[in-house]
């Protein structure tokens, strides 16, 4: 005798040998249905994967040596149950024996959403599944992790996890550039500049891992010069201005991996206005 999940019927044969012989479940005759619910699985689909949401160049201002990992997966409950938590692991072995991330979180996604989760890439990584804030250790190129995640709905049911080997990704050797540059010695955006004026421009940017520069390329839009490729411009004039009487400033680092980073900023330019003295006739 079989249960149809969905329906609650039953189907087959079975022996009654004090009554009435063989029944016939689920005929015209005879039909039986349960007066139970039936709580099955919920699924899961990898939706992303997880080298395309890799980001390691201005993540965190705060924290200027991590990269950031994403993942992501559909959920699916044929009773309509939302998500209630999901355990993710991260391995850096396909059999998931050497595990840096286990950690089993709530969130709660209705059939058919998305879930999330993210891991931080750090120098010296501490996971705190309490608080979902996972962190894994820099690997560098072709040091591939796995990653997997299993789901549990509201009323308790566990799906199967996202599949073998796993998803693997890998990351830098270490932190790539923080990028950053000064104006005339000061914060960018705290300075007033005239059209026609010089700003001098130093670098501030930031290496890690051991890491020496490399590089740097400047662009200044209207600017004479109009690019760079010393740490430090000296002199740089703007003498019109773009939109919003603004100029951009790119730059873009590289160490000696060679990992590049770029940041960009505004500078507004204003117009000088004439100075007026008063003269006896």
């Amino acid at each position: 005798v079989s249960v149809n999940k969905t329906t609650g019927d039953f189907s087959g044969w079975a022996w009654g040998g004090d009554v009435v012989g063989w029944i016939h479940f689920a005929d015209a005759l005879y039909k039986v249905r349960t007066c139970f619910d039936f709580n099955r699985a919920p699924t899961i689909t990898i939706t992303k994967d997880p080298n395309s949401a890799k980001s390691f160049c201005g993540v965190d201002p705060n924290n200027k040596d991590e990269g950031l990992v994403g993942f992501e997966w559909k959920y699916d409950d044929a009773d309509n149950d939302s998500q209630a938590q999901y355990q993710i692991q991260i391995a850096t072995d396909s059999s998931f024996v050497n595990k840096v991330v286990d950690c089993t979180i709530p969130q709660v996604v209705s059939s058919g959403g998305t879930g999330t989760a993210s891991a931080t890439v750090a120098p010296s990584p501490s996971t705190n599944c309490s608080s979902a804030h996972l962190e894994i250790p820099y690997g560098g190129e072709g040091n591939w992790y796995y990653w997997r995640v299993k789901v549990q709905d509201a009323r308790g049911k566990w799906s199967g996890a996202s599949g073998q080997p796993g998803v693997q990704f890998d990351t830098p050797t270490h932190a790539k550039p923080w990028p950053d540059f000064l104006c005339n010695g000061v914060d960018c955006s705290t300075i007033k500049p005239f059209l026609g004026q010089t700003i001098q421009f130093t670098d501030a940017s930031q290496l890690f891992g051991g890491a020496s520069f490399s590089s740097w390329a400047w662009t200044f839009e209207n600017g004479d010069p109009a690019n760079s490729a010393i740490q430090n411009p000296p002199s740089v004039k703007f003498s019109i201005a773009g939109s919003g009487s603004k100029n951009g400033i790119g730059l873009t680092v590289t160490d000696n991996k060679p990992y590049s980073c770029s940041v960009s900023k505004s500078i507004k330019f204003y117009t000088s206005s004439p100075k007026w003295r008063g003269v006896h006739p």
